[in-house]
This record gives C-alpha cells, sequence and structure tokens, in this order.
C-alpha cells in the first residue's frame, strides 16, 4: 500500500522498509543512529494506528447504520406481559 510513502518522509520508509540484516550493519556503521531508526518506526507505527482508527470508526458508522435499518423492518415484537402466558 502506498500510504507509508506519501504520509512519511522518503528516509523513514527506506529505514522501514530495510532487511533487519541490512539496518543492523547501517546501525554498526554509524550511518544511521538508533535515534533515527527508532523515530522511523515510532512514526509509521503511529500511522498504522491512527488508519486502523478510521476503519474502525467507519465499520462502526456503517454498523449503526446497518442496525438502524433492520430495527425499521422489523416487525413489532409481541410484549412479555406476564398475562399472555396465563392458562
Amino acid at each position: 500500500m502506498g500510504i507509508p510513502r506519501v504520509a512519511l518522509e522518503p528516509d523513514e520508509v527506506r529505514i522501514t522498509e530495510l532487511p533487519t540484516e541490512v539496518l543492523l550493519n547501517l546501525l554498526a556503521s554509524g550511518k544511521v543512529t538508533a535515534t533515527i531508526v527508532t523515530k522511523a518506526f515510532l512514526r509509521r507505527a503511529g500511522l498504522a494506528q491512527k488508519l486502523v482508527f478510521m476503519n474502525l470508526q467507519i465499520l462502526f458508522l456503517a454498523l449503526s447504520y446497518w442496525a438502524d435499518q433492520l430495527c425499521d423492518r422489523a416487525p413489532p415484537r409481541a410484549s412479555l406481559d406476564s398475562r399472555q402466558f396465563s392458562g
């Protein structure tokens, strides 16, 4: 999916998509710092959290609408008055 490429900086995308071995070599050689790597992964995780929350809100709205439609179409239910059960 292209959302990280749009929402994150190019370096953040590159860092978070590197294989572990390559990332470890970059850290060991000092070409990137642990702070930069940590911030990149935190920003990507934050973006993912926002997207999941947004999808849950959309799902909740859709399910609420669906439930309202079912309630509007359902026939009235009989009362559970005890007199209905007396013999």
